[in-house]
């Protein structure tokens, strides 16, 4: 129990939340739930309103007996910045004054007013020279700001600060998978995020504008009916139902997700004539509608699943829609 954390995943839609550690080899998780996030407490990856958030979160952490006091968050935004860098193998010291001074010259940006942090993905050699091959993310600190606010408002501990695109690179890091280069794509309720990883090694990733929500508009304004009974609608069918809802709502939304997510893996492939993509996997809400992953697979002609299970993540928790939760299970993994 003193080694379990709280991790947190704030969406438009939903806040999923996990209890679980990390052991050398396996990840255990405790407890898992989904809460609605409160009506205009939350956009683009910025707390608007810590209140409302925090007394649904402090409600869900009494029903469900949570007992830790550490926690993560973990989110994803349009305003974070995040970028790959080919820098000389030097010391840490040193590296840290090229990557500011990189991130000076070359993003729009000022150094103070944001939170940086960097990764080095691998070494290898470019232009005969020994180089690390480094990830950065820029974090606007008035939106980390809100998220310590919200675990102190909580009365938890703040360990980390996680991306989603991060977390989901460090879940895939070991898997069955880290022969191949795969696609994870997070199907949220405003973007779908892409992510690329090439034997276990991060790539890069991309967010896309759109997601459950555009199914739920068509829903809603076809049928004419509220939202929410739009997105329980969205579930009732599966994309290949020979029905009016299904070909004037659903099909039309995925289609200009495939549209997007091609465009994606275009801009990858063309990047390096070796670089192709072999399977593709989905997580996330809209990952629920029947049949998505063989239309998507269809589409793409890429081997397309919903992802399932991962290998090394034990569940104690019955009934768990894994899929579902993944970036706060992935932000568990500390490096």
């Amino acid at each position: 129990m003193l080694n379990d954390i709280l991790s947190i995943d704030i969406g438009s839609r939903n806040i999923k939340m996990v209890v679980g550690n990390k052991k050398p080899d396996k990840l255990i998780i405790k407890k898992a739930s989904i809460i609605k996030t409160p009506n205009e407490s939350f956009s683009d990856g910025n707390i608007l309103d810590i209140k409302s958030i925090s007394d649904v979160i402090k409600s869900e952490i009494v029903n469900q007996n949570i007992k830790v006091r550490k926690a993560i968050c973990t989110f994803q935004s349009t305003s974070v910045i995040s970028r790959e860098l080919y820098l000389p193998i030097v010391s840490q010291k040193e590296l840290q004054k090229m990557i500011n001074f990189e991130i000076e010259q070359y993003l729009p940006i000022q150094l103070d007013e944001y939170v940086i942090e960097h990764k080095i993905l691998q070494k290898l050699i470019q232009d005969n020279i020994y180089k690390y091959r480094i990830w950065i993310c820029a974090v606007p600190k008035s939106i980390a700001k809100k998220y310590f606010e919200l675990l102190n408002e909580l009365n938890l501990d703040p360990i980390a600060l996680d991306i989603n695109s991060n977390a989901i690179s460090k879940l895939y890091k070991e898997s069955e998978y880290k022969s191949q280069t795969i696609a994870v794509i997070d199907m949220g309720y405003t973007f779908l995020n892409v992510k690329i990883i090439s034997k276990g090694v991060s790539q890069f990733s991309r967010l896309i504008n759109g997601g459950g929500r555009d199914i739920d508009s068509s829903i809603s304004n076809i049928l004419d009916i509220n939202l929410s009974e739009s997105e329980k609608k969205k579930t009732q069918y599966s994309i290949i139902d020979d029905n009016l809802l299904v070909h004037q709502a659903i099909i039309p939304c995925v289609e200009n997700w495939v549209e997007d997510i091609k465009r994606v893996f275009k801009y990858y492939t063309s990047r390096d004539r070796e670089n192709s993509i072999d399977t593709v996997f989905l997580h996330g809400g809209s990952s629920n509608i029947s049949e998505i992953s063989n239309y998507i697979s269809t589409s793409l002609n890429i081997p397309t699943y919903t992802v399932d299970k991962i290998d090394g993540i034990i569940t104690k928790v019955k009934n768990i829609d894994t899929k579902l939760y993944l970036n706060c299970i992935g932000a568990l993994i500390r490096n």
